[in-house]
C-alpha cells in the first residue's frame, strides 16, 4: 500500500488528476488483435487515431483488467536496465492520435505490475512526425506490486502534441533501481483528453461516454468522467454531445462557436457560459434552465451565462419548451423541430429569426423584433402560433415596406403584411379562429379574426393583406364574390373593398388586400354584408401639412355627394372646400377620404353636406382641427427634378411677409418671376410651366429663389435650391 501512495502523490504534481474531453480511448476487452479498434467502446474523434502496436521482443496477451474486472492489456520482456534508455528504448507500446482541433492533451491510463519480476519504472515519448521523439515522463511505479495505479500526465509544456494529424506516442518500461526486472506490466482503460476546441476545428461529435462508463470496469461498476474545464473556440468549430457530458469546473463556449447538446445534459458542480456570438442547439423537451431548476441541457449546479447576444437553436425531435433560462433578448432564434416549440418567457430578437420547421406557441407570451432584426422563413410547415394572447411585434417596424408577420392557429397557417406610411411606430399581431365581436352573418366569413395595433394611432396609413386557406372558410362564404375587409370600431364593422389573389392551398394561401388603413383594431374577411357597420363616424388626420379627412356610412340609398365645408373657428361663413361622389344604393358600409391640402395655420372646422339626389341634404357633426406651423421659412426641392414640361415648388412662410419667388440660369441671369405677392403665414405652392409661361429655357441646370420680407419687422430672408430643366 505503501507503494502505491508514493506513486500518486507524484503523479499529482507531474499532471492534472482529472481527464479532460476524451478524443481517444482504448478498453482492452480484446486483445488478440490491436490493429484495429476492437469493439464500439474503443473510439476516436477523429480519423487516423489508434491502433496500439508492441514493438521489440515481447508479445501482446490478456489477463485481468483493471481492478481485476474485465481484460487487461499484458506485455512481458520490458527492457532490464537500471538506467532510463530513453528516446533509445527498444521494448515500447506506440499508436498513434490525431488531435486536429484540439490542445491541451493530456494522457490517462491504469497500470499493473503483475508479478515480483515486473519493472519498476514507466515513461513517455512524443513525436510530432513518427520519427523524432522526444521523452516527456519517466517515473518510478514504485512497483513491482499486485495493485492497479493510475497514470496521468497533461503535456501542457509541449505544443507540438496540439492540433496534431499524426501524434505518435510510445509507452515503454525498465528495471531501474527496484527489485523487479523485464516481466510483465499490464495497462487498462487508456485515455487521450483534451481540454480546448480550437476554432475552425469543423463539425466535432465527441465520444460517447456512457459506453466508457460502462466499459470502464467491464460493465459492472461504471467510472464517471469529469472533467475541470472545456473551451470551446469559434468561429469554423461546431461540437455535438453524443452522451451526458460532466463539468466540474468551467465549460465555456466562445464567440462563433457552436455547442450541439441533442437531447443530451451537460451537469455536474460547474459552470456554464455561452458567450456573446456563441450558438446553443437545444435539443432537450425542457429546453435550457436557470438555476436552480436541474431539467433540461444545461443542469450544472454552477453558475449559467446565457448571453443575450449569443444565439439558440431548438432542434428537438419531441416537442419542446423554450425553457426559462432563455434570456429576454436574443440574437438569433431559430426553430427546427417539426414536433413544435412553446416560449416560456416573451422574448426579443435583436438579429434574426429563422423559422426552418415546425411552430414556436406564443401562447400568452409575445416574441419582439427589434428596429434591425429581420426574418427569415415563415410558411405553413413553420410559423408562430397566436391564438391565446400571444402577439408578434415590430418595433419601431420599417416603413414602405411589405412587412410579414407569420402568424397563425394551431390549424393553419394566417399571415398578415403591413406596408405602412407616416410616423415611424410600433405594430402587433395576431390571429385566431373565433371572432371578439361576432358578424352579422357567420356563414359568410373566414372564421378567422386578427387583432394589429400600433403603439401611436392615427400617425400612419397601411396597405393590409390577411391570408387564409379553403378550410378556413365558413360554408357560405364565396371568395369569387365580392370580398370585403371589416375592421372593428366601437359598435360595429367598418368594410373596405379587398381584392383577393392566391388558390386557397397552405402553399399559396388566399389574400386580400386592402389599402388607405389609418386605424387599427380587430380584422375579419367576408363577403359583402356580413360584416356590416352600425356605426357613421366623421374623424381627421394631420400628414405633414395636410389634413385627411376620412368618414364611414352604413347604408346609403338614393346618395348623391358629399359636400365638403370649412371654416375658421371663430368664424362666421362655411366655404365649400371639395366634393366627393356616393354610392347611389349600397346596402355595405362605405368608407370615403378627402384631402385638404396646405391650409393657413389656424382654428378650423369642417362638417359633411350630404345630398341626395332630390336635393334633399343634412350636415354631418363638426370637427375641429388646428394647424400649426414651425419657425423658419423652407424652400423644398421642386418635383419632378428634372422636369419637362413642368414642375411645382413647395415653400413654407412662417409670418405674414412680402414674397417673392424667381428662377435664374447658371450665369445668374434672371428668366422668369414665379411669385410676387403678400403672403400669409402657411404652406403654399407654385408651377413652374416654361412654355406655357413664355420663358425659353434651354436644358440645362436653373435656380430659384425666394426673398421673403417679414411684413412687422422688414428682415428679409433667402433661400435658393438648383433644378434641371431638360428638353
Amino acid at each position: 500500500m505503501r507503494s502505491l501512495c508514493l506513486v500518486l502523490v507524484s503523479l499529482w504534481f507531474i499532471g492534472q488528476s482529472f481527464p479532460q474531453v476524451p478524443i481517444l480511448f482504448y478498453d482492452f476487452e480484446s486483445n488478440t488483435n490491436r490493429s484495429v479498434f476492437e469493439n464500439s467502446v474503443e473510439q476516436s474523434i477523429n480519423t487516423g487515431s489508434g491502433p496500439i502496436i508492441r514493438h521489440g521482443t515481447g508479445t501482446i496477451e490478456s489477463g485481468p483488467g483493471d481492478n481485476y474486472l474485465g481484460t487487461g492489456l499484458y506485455g512481458n520482456n520490458w527492457q532490464n536496465t537500471t538506467s532510463d534508455p530513453g528516446t533509445s528504448a527498444t521494448e515500447y507500446y506506440q499508436f498513434t492520435v490525431n488531435t486536429t482541433g484540439f490542445k491541451g492533451i493530456t494522457i490517462k491510463l491504469r497500470y499493473l505490475i503483475a508479478f515480483a519480476s515486473g519493472p519498476g519504472n514507466f515513461g513517455i515519448l512524443i513525436s510530432s512526425n513518427g520519427v523524432n521523439f522526444k521523452k516527456t515522463l519517466s517515473l518510478n511505479t514504485g512497483g513491482p506490486n499486485s495493485m492497479w495505479g493510475d497514470v496521468t500526465y497533461s503535456f501542457y509544456n509541449y505544443s507540438e502534441v496540439n492540433n496534431n494529424s499524426n501524434l505518435t506516442l510510445r509507452l515503454y518500461a525498465f528495471k531501474g533501481i527496484n527489485s523487479g526486472s523485464g516481466g510483465y506490466l499490464a495497462i487498462d482503460n487508456l485515455m487521450i483528453t483534451a481540454d480546448t476546441v480550437l476554432s475552425n476545428a469543423g463539425n466535432i461529435t465527441l465520444l460517447n461516454e456512457t459506453n466508457i462508463y460502462n466499459s470502464w470496469y467491464s460493465g459492472t461498476i461504471g467510472k464517471t468522467l469529469t472533467r475541470p474545464n472545456l473551451i470551446v473556440n469559434g468561429p469554423g468549430t461546431s461540437v455535438s454531445l453524443s452522451s451526458p457530458l460532466n463539468i466540474l469546473q468551467n465549460l465555456t463556449v466562445s464567440n462563433g462557436a457552436v455547442f450541439n447538446c441533442n437531447n443530451f445534459p451537460v451537469w455536474g458542480i460547474g459552470n456554464f457560459t455561452l458567450n456573446s456570438g456563441a450558438t446553443l442547439y437545444v435539443g432537450s423537451s425542457m429546453g435550457i434552465a436557470s438555476l436552480p431548476d436541474s431539467s433540461g441541457n444545461i443542469c450544472v449546479t454552477g453558475t449559467r451565462k446565457y448571453d443575450s447576444a449569443a444565439n439558440y437553436f431548438y432542434n428537438g425531435s419531441s416537442a419542446q419548451i423554450t425553457g426559462n433560462g432563455l434570456p429576454a433578448t436574443v440574437n438569433s432564434l431559430i426553430i427546427n423541430n417539426s414536433s413544435g416549440v412553446t416560449l416560456t418567457n416573451s422574448i426579443q430578437i435583436s438579429d434574426t429569426l429563422k423559422l426552418l420547421s415546425g411552430n414556436l406557441i406564443l401562447g400568452n407570451k409575445n416574441l419582439s423584433m427589434n428596429s434591425l432584426a429581420v426574418l427569415s422563413g415563415g410558411s405553413a410547415n413553420s410559423y408562430l402560433i397566436t391564438d391565446n394572447s400571444g402577439k408578434m411585434v415590430y418595433n419601431n417596424m420599417t416603413r414602405a415596406k411589405d412587412i410579414k408577420f407569420p402568424i397563425g392557429t394551431s390549424e393553419s397557417y394566417n399571415p398578415v403584411i403591413v406596408n405602412y406610411t407616416g410616423t415611424i411606430d410600433t405594430f402587433k399581431a395576431s390571429v385566431k379562429s373565433s371572432f371578439d365581436n361576432p358578424p352579422v352573418d357567420a356563414n359568410r366569413v373566414v372564421n378567422r379574426q386578427w387583432i394589429i395595433s400600433e403603439n401611436n394611432q392615427g400617425g400612419s396609413t397601411a396597405t393590409v393583406k390577411l391570408f387564409w386557406v379553403t378550410g378556413n372558410e365558413a360554408q357560405g362564404f364565396n371568395h369569387s364574390s365580392q370580398v370585403m375587409i371589416g375592421r372593428f370600431e366601437a359598435t360595429g364593422w367598418n368594410q373596405l373593398p379587398a381584392t383577393v389573389s392566391g388558390s386557397g392551398t397552405p402553399a399559396d394561401p388566399y389574400a386580400a388586400c386592402v389599402s388607405g388603413i389609418t386605424q387599427f383594431s380587430s380584422f375579419g374577411i367576408g363577403n359583402d354584408c356580413a360584416l356590416p357597420v352600425e356605426l357613421i363616424s366623421f374623424d381627421y388626420k394631420v400628414v405633414n401639412k395636410d389634413i385627411y379627412l376620412h368618414w364611414a356610412t352604413a347604408t346609403e340609398v338614393n346618395s348623391n355627394c358629399y359636400n365638403i365645408e370649412r371654416k375658421l373657428n371663430p368664424g362666421n361663413d362655411w366655404l365649400k372646400i371639395g366634393n366627393v361622389e356616393a354610392n347611389f344604393l349600397s346596402s355595405s358600409p362605405r368608407i370615403y377620404s378627402f384631402v385638404d391640402g396646405s391650409p393657413k395655420p389656424g382654428r378650423y372646422l369642417y362638417r359633411l353636406k350630404m345630398i341626395d339626389n332630390d336635393g334633399s341634404y343634412k350636415y354631418s357633426k363638426q370637427i375641429e382641427v388646428v394647424v400649426n406651423i414651425s419657425a423658419g421659412y423652407e424652400l423644398y426641392q421642386n418635383y419632378p427634378n428634372p422636369f419637362n414640361p413642368s414642375t411645382t415648388i413647395n415653400y413654407k412662410i412662417p409670418v405674414d411677409s412680402e414674397v417673392l419667388i424667381d428662377v435664374f440660369n447658371a450665369l445668374g441671369t434672371k428668366v422668369a418671376r414665379l411669385v410676387n405677392e403678400p403672403m400669409g403665414a402657411g404652406y403654399y405652392h407654385v408651377e413652374f410651366e416654361p412654355k406655357r409661361q413664355k420663358v425659353f429655357m434651354a436644358s440645362g441646370i436653373y435656380y430659384y429663389k425666394i426673398t421673403a420680407i417679414e411684413k412687422d419687422t422688414r428682415i428679409s430672408h433667402a433661400l435658393i435650391k438648383k433644378m434641371i430643366f431638360l428638353k
